[in-house]
């Protein structure tokens, strides 16, 4: 589909339940779920993206990013040692310390596996949400995203030589 008109979509503007900076938003299990990294309520949710709810952070950090994948919404700090985790988008928990402490930018979910990206040169994955592993990334790039598809996880990145990276699931 090409158009210039920018409503091509039909897009429609709908008031959040927080004036906040919001950052990251994910579907699963039946509700959107949006994190930010200020205000009262960092987490809102809804079911059908127009009418959100605000819900408490288990720990008032500014949240970077949020995955949903095998039941679980998982986000990840802008900084800090510490995910949060909810099955429901309402009830969250804090997780114990990650393994590296730092600048996480993004998570996603696929084939199993959570994978977090950081600005420096390590990435973390969690089968569950809760126990993480460290990861050496390609280099310390200023790693801003990633995703799953076709059987790999691809990362980008806004500085460095290797501006992208992949890594191949088993």
């Amino acid at each position: 589909m090409t158009s210039t008109d920018p409503n091509v979509l039909g897009w429609t503007g709908y008031t959040g339940s927080q004036a906040n900076l919001w950052t990251s938003i994910t579907f699963g299990n039946g509700y959107f779920v949006a994190v930010a990294n200020n205000g009262t309520n960092r987490v809102m949710r809804s079911t059908n993206g127009e009418i959100w709810e605000s819900f408490n952070a288990s720990v008032i950090l500014p949240w970077s990013s949020v995955a949903y994948g095998n039941g679980l919404f998982v986000a990840v700090p802008i900084s800090g040692n510490v995910v949060m985790t909810s099955p429901n988008g309402a009830d969250w928990t804090t997780s114990a310390p990650l393994p590296v402490t730092g600048s996480y930018r993004a998570i996603t979910y696929g084939n199993g596996l959570f994978v977090a990206v950081m600005t420096s040169d390590q990435v973390i994955t969690s089968p569950d949400g809760l126990n993480w592993t460290s990861l050496p990334a390609t280099e310390n790039t200023g790693w801003r995203s990633v995703a799953y598809g076709a059987g790999r996880f691809v990362a980008v990145a806004n500085s460095g030589i290797n501006r992208v990276m992949t890594a191949t699931c088993p």
